[in-house]
């Protein structure tokens, strides 16, 4: 029979385990609608609003993609027969749904968003991949316990990327010098 902490620690990662999984399904969810190709004019990829609304992003994450974008190039530019671009770029997106093998690997590579910019002056398709955030952040601390005695607690935490708006579930570990005690914990950042 389990002792009044016992219980307290298994209510603690039932806890735990119920928000893991509803984290998991509502990632899951919400990550469909966003990633899902977007076609977008000449004209959008100078203009931060347009961008920001039309890619589901922040208005500094739009400002970055605005003036990368002149400076790079696409990761595929695709050719097919079509009566207008228009055309053209909504059989891009289907191709790049179907993971179709007429396009280059890289056009179908998981990102976090793919835009597929129409060019009217030049009659074609360009495909770009777009990464906002690391898939992994670490971190070292080191903090200065004043309570007491002046002592430290050095810590390490990994994070991975659960979400394309950059929110992270990861794991810690700290050393207290004075204690010499270890503490592991979850780590949610958003």
């Amino acid at each position: 029979m389990l002792n009044k902490k016992g219980y307290y620690l298994l209510y603690a990662v039932v806890a735990v385990i119920l928000i893991l999984i509803s984290l998991h399904f509502y990632n899951s969810w919400h990550n469909e609608s966003v990633n899902t190709p977007k076609i977008l004019s000449q004209s959008d990829i100078t203009s931060t609003n347009e961008l920001s609304n039309k890619l589901q992003i922040n208005k500094k994450q739009a400002n970055d993609i605005v003036q990368y974008i002149p400076k790079s190039q696409p990761v595929a530019t695709y050719i097919t027969e079509s009566l207008t671009v228009e055309k053209a770029a909504e059989k891009t997106i289907k191709d790049i749904k179907k993971q179709s093998s007429s396009l280059p690997s890289v056009a179908t590579e998981k990102t976090d968003r793919t835009a597929v910019i129409i060019n009217d002056d030049e009659q074609k398709v360009d495909v770009y991949k777009i990464n906002l955030s690391p898939k992994i952040i670490r971190g070292i601390d080191y903090s200065v316990n004043m309570s007491d005695t002046n002592h430290g607690i050095v810590g390490y935490d990994v994070s991975k990327r659960i979400s394309e708006e950059g929110k992270y579930l990861g794991i810690r570990i700290q050393y207290d010098t004075k204690d010499k005690a270890i503490f592991t914990g979850i780590r949610y950042t958003w």
